[in-house]
C-alpha cells in the first residue's frame, strides 16, 4: 500500500508535471529538427529506398510526437481545472482544513481560516496545533472534548470556543482523523474545522425565548394549555395546573384532552350535573369540536371554570380557563340583594323616595305604608312635594326648611324628626326623615335619596324609657350606697373568719389534735380571703359605675407590681400543674398611677389566666413599652379561650359566660369588667383577643402620659463598631413568615456583644403594628412572605409615620436581580443572605447599619 499524497504534495505534483512536459516537447522539437538534418545529409550517402524507409519512419516519428503533445496538454489542463476545482471548494465551504505532520506542525490550512478569524494560513503553517490553540485562546466547551493527539484517535464533533483576532468569542467544531503510510507508521492528521458561532447564539437565544415564553405563560393569571392535531397535549403554564389542582399530576405532555378528563371523573373532580360518565365526555369533545363561545364547568369542590376554546391553524386547541368562583359568587349574591331589595320594597314599614332631581316638585316613593303617610300618592308611584311641607306641623315647619336649605348648600346628610299632620285623618304623628345626596358619574350632587319613618309609637317609648332611665339610675345610686354602706358590716366578720382560720391553720397556741381540722381551717381561711375579695370587686365595681372610685396616684416600678402579683397565684398555678412565665425587660419605665389597683388588675388578669388553663398549660405576664412611649401589660395563656363574639359579654359586670347548674369554674364575673374599670380610670384601654380552645391575650394598654423615664435623658447612641458597646439594648425586630429562621437568627443575635431584644412578626401587617407599639432599632425582613411581601411591607413602613424612621436590612434566600438590589440601595436598605448567615455576617449587617438610626434619632 502507497503513501497518500497529501493536500500541499498535490498542488507541488501537478506543477512538477507541468514542467516537465514543457522540457519534453521541447526536447522533441529539438530532436526533430536534428533528425532532419541527418537524414538529409544521409540521404546523400544512402541508396534512394533506405531514404524512403527514414522518411517514412521520421513522419511516423512526428505524428506520435505530435500526438503525445497533445495529450499532455490535455493533462496539464485538466490539472488546472482540478487546481481551480480545489481552490474553488476550499472557498466556498464554511470549514477551513488542515494538515499536519508526524510532530502535529501545521502543513497545510486552507484560506478559509482567514476569512474566519482573521488568521493568515502562512502565520501557523509550521506552528504546532497546540501552540496554534493556545494563540486562539481555544477551550473545549466539555470535558469530553478535550484531544489528546498522543492516542493518535480520530476527533469527532468536538467544540471548542476560541477567540479571533477581534476579540470576539467564537465557537468551532473540529473533526480530524489519523494518517498512516503503508506500514501503519502515523503520519499526521488531517482535518476540517466548522464554525457554528451562529448556531450556538441561535440555540442560546432559542433557549432564552423558550423560558421567557414559559414565564410569561406561568405570569398568566388565566390557566393556559395548548393541545396538538390530536387532541395530546403540547404545554400547560402553572396556573392551569393550580385550577386543575385534582389531575395536576397526570397533566403532561402527551396525554389526551378525553383521558385527563375520565381520570378527573374517577377521581371525583368533576360535578357531573345528573350525566353519566361518558355522556359528559361525549358533551365536552362536542364542545370543543365546535367552539362558538365559553364553556361553564362547575367542579365537584364547589368552584366554577369558564373554558375558551379555539382552534389552531394546523388543527390543533388552544384553551384558556378562568377560576370564575368569585363571579359567580357575586352573581349569586347580586340575585339575592335584588330579592332582598325587592322584598324590602314590598314589606317596608315606611315610605322611601329615590332620584329625585335638583327642582323637581314631586319625588317617586313605594313602601306599604307610603300611601296612608302621604295621604295621597298618583298613580305613577309619585308624591307632592309642596302638599308634604304643607302638612308639617306649623311649629316645626320652620325647622324643616331650614334643615332642607343647608343640605342643598353644604351637600351635608339630613336627618331630622318633625310632627306631622295627616291631610286625610287630622291626626298628629312624630315623623323621622333622614335623605342624603346621589352624586352622578362625574361626581356632581345631582340626585336626593331618603326614608321617612313613623316614629310616633318610638317618641312614646322614648318617654316611658327616659322615665325607666331615671328610675334605673336612681336604684342604680341607692344600690352603691347601700353597698358602701355594708362595706364595714361584711369586712368586720370576714377579718375575723379569716384572721381565727389563719392562727388555727398555724397552730399558733398548738395543736388542733385532729389534722382534719388543721385541713378544714384552710379551707376557712382561702374561702374567706376568696369572699373578701369578690366583695372589694363588688364594692369597686359599684364605684366605678357610679363614679366615685378615685386614684391614690404615685410613682413606682412597674415590675415590683407585677413580680408581687405573680408571686401570689404562682402557688395556685404550680398546683394546677401550670408553667407561670414573667416577661419584664430590664429597662421598663417607672409609672405614675395607683399602685394597688395596678396590682389588682394584675392579680385579677393572672388569676383568670390561672383558672380557666387547663393542666399542664402555661401562663404569662409581660410588660412592653410601646414606640409612643405608653406602656402595654399583656398576660396571655393556652386556656379554654373565649369566643369573640363572647368577648363584650365577659366585660359586662356579673356576667358569667358558664351559667346554670352544670358550671364547672367558680367566680362572680366581675375581675374583666373590673379590669376594664380601672384600666380606664388611669386613661388606658383593655383589649382582649381569644380563641376558643386556644387560649386568651389580654392587653392592658396605659397611655404614655402615665410612664417616666428611669433617669435622665439619654444621649444620642453613638455608630456601633466592632468595639462599641451601645448604652442600651438593642431592640432587633425580626419580620418572617419562618419560625425556623427567626428561632436561627433570636440564636445568632444572642452570640452579639451587644445587649439585645428580639421580637418576631409573622407577617407584615403584625411587624407594622410592633413598629408601632414597639419602636425598634433595626427591621430584619424578609423578602417572601405570604399576604405582603417584603418589598410591599417596605413601603408600608415607609408610609408610616413610626415606621420610615426605622433603618431595614432585608433577608433573601436568593440572589437578588440588578433592579430589586439597586432599589433597595437606593432606599439605603442593606442586604443579609440568609445562605450566608453567621453571627459575623449578621454582626457587620447590623454594626453598618445602626448609624444611620443614630443619625436619624
Amino acid at each position: 500500500m502507497s503513501r497518500r499524497p497529501s493536500l500541499a504534495t498535490l498542488s507541488i505534483a501537478t506543477k512538477a508535471t507541468l514542467a516537465v512536459g514543457a522540457v519534453s516537447t521541447m526536447a522533441m522539437l529539438v530532436s526533430d529538427a536534428i533528425w532532419l538534418r541527418s537524414i538529409l545529409l544521409i540521404g546523400v550517402l544512402l541508396p534512394l529506398p533506405m531514404l524512403w524507409y527514414l522518411r517514412t519512419w521520421l513522419i511516423e516519428a512526428r505524428r506520435r510526437a505530435r500526438s503525445t503533445a497533445k495529450r499532455l496538454s490535455a493533462t496539464i489542463d485538466a490539472r488546472h481545472e482540478a487546481d481551480r476545482r480545489f481552490e474553488d471548494l476550499m472557498d466556498m465551504v464554511t470549514d477551513f482544513v488542515f494538515e499536519t505532520d508526524a510532530a502535529l506542525r501545521l502543513t497545510f490550512v486552507s484560506e478559509r481560516v482567514l476569512d474566519l478569524y482573521g488568521i493568515k494560513p502562512q502565520d501557523i503553517v509550521g506552528l504546532n496545533l497546540t501552540d496554534v490553540f493556545e494563540r486562539l485562546n481555544a477551550h473545549p466547551e466539555a470535558p469530553e472534548y478535550r484531544i489528546d493527539i498522543s492516542d493518535r484517535k480520530p476527533v469527532r464533533d468536538a467544540m471548542f470556543s476560541i477567540t479571533d483576532t477581534l476579540g470576539h468569542r467564537r465557537h468551532m467544531r473540529m473533526n480530524a482523523r489519523p494518517l498512516f503510510d503503508a506500514e501503519q507508521r502515523f503520519q499526521g492528521y488531517r482535518g476540517a474545522c466548522r464554525d457554528e458561532t451562529e448556531l450556538a447564539e441561535a440555540a442560546v437565544n432559542r433557549h432564552l425565548t423558550q423560558s421567557r415564553t414559559a414565564a410569561a405563560l406561568d405570569a398568566m393569571q388565566e390557566g393556559f394549555c395548548l393541545f396538538d392535531i390530536d387532541d395530546r397535549l403540547v404545554v400547560c403554564n402553572r396556573r392551569f395546573r393550580e385550577i386543575n389542582s385534582g389531575i395536576a399530576d397526570v397533566l403532561k405532555p402527551g396525554i389526551e384532552y378525553a383521558e385527563g378528563l375520565r381520570i378527573g371523573i374517577a377521581r371525583g373532580v368533576y360535578d357531573l350535573r345528573g350525566l353519566k360518565p361518558e355522556e359528559f365526555v361525549a358533551r365536552r369533545l362536542e364542545q370543543r369540536r365546535n367552539p362558538s363561545s365559553s364553556v361553564e364547568l362547575k367542579l365537584a369542590d364547589g368552584r366554577w371554570l369558564m373554558v375558551n376554546d379555539r382552534r389552531t391553524a394546523d388543527g390543533g386547541f388552544v384553551s384558556v380557563t378562568m377560576d370564575i368562583s368569585a363571579v359567580k359568587e357575586a352573581q349569586d349574591a347580586a340575585r339575592r340583594n335584588e330579592a332582598r331589595f325587592m322584598s324590602f320594597v314590598d314589606n317596608i314599614r315606611g315610605l322611601a323616595f329615590y332620584r329625585r332631581e335638583i327642582g323637581e316638585k314631586s319625588a317617586s316613593i313605594f313602601g306599604a305604608d307610603a300611601a296612608f303617610l302621604v295621604g295621597t300618592v298618583a298613580e305613577s308611584g309619585r308624591a307632592n312635594l309642596r302638599a308634604w311641607i304643607s302638612a308639617i306641623h306649623p311649629d316645626d315647619q320652620h325647622r324643616y326648611m331650614e334643615a332642607s336649605r343647608r343640605q342643598e348648600l353644604t351637600g351635608e346628610d339630613l336627618q331630622i324628626e318633625f310632627r306631622f299632620v295627616h291631610p286625610v285623618t287630622g291626626e298628629t304623628r312624630w315623623m323621622m326623615e333622614r335623605s342624603w345626596w346621589g352624586k352622578d358619574p362625574e361626581g356632581n350632587r345631582r340626585f336626593m335619596d331618603g326614608y321617612v319613618l313613623d316614629i310616633t309609637d318610638r317618641k312614646a317609648g322614648e318617654h316611658r324609657l327616659t322615665a325607666a332611665v331615671e328610675a334605673a339610675e336612681f336604684a342604680n345610686r341607692s344600690k352603691t350606697e347601700f353597698l358602701a354602706n355594708m362595706s364595714h358590716e361584711l369586712r368586720t366578720p370576714l377579718n375575723a373568719i379569716i384572721g381565727f382560720s389563719d392562727i388555727m391553720a398555724n397552730e399558733l397556741f398548738g395543736p388542733l389534735g385532729v389534722h382534719q381540722y388543721g385541713e378544714y381551717a384552710r379551707d376557712i381561711n382561702e374561702s374567706g380571703q376568696h369572699l373578701l375579695a369578690v366583695i372589694q370587686d363588688i364594692l369597686d365595681v359599684a364605684k366605678a359605675e357610679a363614679g366615685k372610685l378615685d386614684l391614690e396616684e404615685s410613682e413606682f416600678d412597674v415590675s415590683e407590681i407585677i413580680a408581687s402579683a405573680t408571686r401570689m397565684v404562682r402557688e395556685r398555678g404550680e398546683r394546677a400543674r401550670l408553667t407561670l412565665d414573667e416577661a419584664l425587660p430590664p429597662d421598663l419605665p417607672r409609672f405614675f398611677g395607683d399602685a394597688r389597683k395596678l396590682k389588682q388588675i394584675a392579680l385579677n388578669l393572672l388569676t383568670n389566666a390561672v383558672k380557666f388553663t387547663p393542666e399542664g398549660g402555661r401562663v404569662e405576664i409581660a410588660a412592653v413599652h410601646r414606640g409612643d412611649g405608653g406602656l402595654d401589660i399583656i398576660v396571655t395563656d393556652t386556656g379554654i379561650g373565649i369566643a369573640p363574639r363572647d368577648i363584650p359579654r365577659a366585660l359586662e359586670p356579673f356576667v358569667q359566660l358558664e351559667a346554670g347548674f352544670g358550671r364547672k369554674y367558680e367566680g362572680s364575673g366581675l375581675g374583666l369588667p373590673l379590669c376594664k374599670a380601672l384600666t380606664e380610670l388611669h386613661g388606658g384601654r383593655l383589649e382582649i383577643v381569644s380563641d376558643v380552645g386556644r387560649g386568651t391575650a389580654v392587653t392592658v394598654a396605659m397611655p404614655a402620659e402615665r410612664t417616666r423615664d428611669q433617669g435622665g435623658p439619654e444621649k444620642a447612641p453613638a455608630p456601633l463598631g466592632d468595639d462599641v458597646v451601645p448604652a442600651k439594648a438593642i431592640r432587633l425586630l425580626c419580620i418572617d413568615d419562618d419560625p425556623m429562621a427567626a428561632k436561627l437568627l433570636e440564636a445568632l443575635i444572642t452570640t452579639l456583644d451587644w445587649r439585645t431584644e428580639f421580637v418576631w412578626a409573622e407577617n407584615g401587617a403584625k411587624g407594622l403594628a410592633l413598629v408601632r407599639d414597639w419602636q425598634p432599632d433595626l427591621i430584619l425582613l424578609d423578602l417572601r412572605m405570604p399576604g405582603w411581601d417584603g418589598l410591599t411591607t417596605i413601603d408600608k413602613l415607609a408610609d408610616d409615620a413610626r415606621g420610615r424612621h426605622v433603618p431595614i436590612v432585608v433577608l433573601s434566600a436568593m440572589s437578588l436581580d440588578h433592579q430589586t438590589a439597586a432599589g433597595l440601595q437606593s432606599r439605603g436598605i442593606g442586604v443579609l443572605n440568609k445562605s450566608d448567615l453567621s453571627a459575623g455576617a449578621l454582626k457587620a449587617a447590623v454594626a453598618a447599619t445602626i448609624p444611620v438610626l443614630a443619625k436619624a434619632s
